[in-house]
């Protein structure tokens, strides 16, 4: 699993770094250029950017949803298993975030908001490959906890079939 990410990492290295051309070629040294008034544009987000964006708002989904789901054993099942604890609670947000449904998504979309502004202004200030870096790390972050949150147990069988039964101390009249 880490070396999947490291993987990532590699691939897109040169992309992080790759920076685009700021002029056209009208602008070049050498070039004849129309004698039109000076127009100030606007450094826009491009499509890497967008991409890592997007990813990003994606994992953001993808972690509410494994929240949700990791949640959904409170220790209210009544399933127990002797010596560990089934119990999954949130260790990073507030209760009144995890306790409705829609406080954690709106959570989610709130932080991704903030990090689309956050990269919006590196770029209009010129730091591409900075606001590049804020979705990607968040992204890799992210993933990793929204994994850990699907391979949590939520009760069910599995808790079942992992107290042992044959045993003849343990049968029940």
């Amino acid at each position: 699993m880490r070396f999947g990410f490291v993987l990532l990492a590699f691939l897109l290295v040169a992309p992080l770094n790759a920076e685009t051309p700021l002029a056209t070629d009208a602008e070049l040294p050498g070039a004849i250029t129309p004698s039109l008034p000076a127009q100030t544009a606007k450094p826009r987000i491009d499509r890497l950017t967008w991409t890592l964006l997007a990813a990003d708002g994606g994992a953001r989904v993808f972690d509410a949803y494994s929240t949700r789901r990791m949640l959904k054993n409170n220790c209210s099942s009544g399933i127990q298993i002797a010596g560990t604890s089934t119990c999954n609670y949130e260790q990073n947000l507030p209760g009144f975030i995890t306790d409705h449904p829609a406080g954690i998504y709106a959570f989610d979309g709130a932080v991704w908001l903030s990090e689309f502004a956050a990269t919006r202004f590196l770029i209009r200030h010129h730091h591409r490959r900075l606001a590049r870096l804020i979705p990607f790390i968040d992204f890799i972050s992210t993933t990793s906890f929204a994994v850990n949150n699907l391979t949590l147990s939520i009760g069910g069988n599995s808790a079942v079939a992992a107290t042992p039964s044959s045993s003849k101390h343990n049968r029940h009249p």
